[in-house]
């Protein structure tokens, strides 16, 4: 149970470090708070509790809200949220809907979704294929504007890989 809740801290500590600086790169007036929550089934309804474990096989959903603390509105935010390892993105599970993701887990290409790529066949035919969610590293939205003092929550939902599948 201690090596469980340390996994759960460490990766809680990374992914909030992760967000955090990238919330003071969009204006050292925008403020970023991320929570995160596991989504479960029980009698046909969705339950959503506040983590405290991560167990392999869980969906979780991040809830990143930005706060514009300016007396003015900011135009065109751009919030990113990584997506650390151990998890993968559950395809069209943002809201609002995303406008771009990133296969690098720390570079800024974004590419509008759904990313698409070059494959090249046996047959030496080169195809564009869709790149699966499950591969994006980082997510962007775009926020046209954020009135003063207000606030936008950003939500995404990963799956905890269990460990046949690292």
């Amino acid at each position: 149970m201690k090596t469980k809740l340390t996994i759960i801290s460490v990766f809680i500590l990374v992914l909030i470090f992760s967000v955090a600086p990238m919330a003071q790169a969009q204006s050292e007036d925008v403020s970023s708070n991320l929570e995160v929550y596991r989504i479960t089934m029980v009698n046909g309804e969705e339950v959503v509790e506040q983590v405290t474990t991560i167990s392999p096989g869980d969906t979780l959903e991040y809830r990143l809200t930005y706060t514009n603390n300016l007396s003015d509105a900011i135009s065109d935010l751009q919030p990113i949220l990584p997506i650390p390892q151990g998890v993968q993105y559950l395809e069209n599970t943002a809201i609002p809907e995303l406008e771009e993701a990133s296969l690098d887990a720390e570079g800024n290409t974004f590419q509008s979704l759904p990313i698409q790529r070059e494959e090249t066949l046996e047959s030496g035919l080169v195809v564009e294929r869709e790149v699966p969610a499950r591969e994006y590293r980082r997510l962007r939205w775009r926020v046209p504007a954020l009135e003063s003092q207000a606030s936008v929550m950003l939500r995404a939902r990963v799956w905890v890989i269990n460990r046949s599948n690292l």
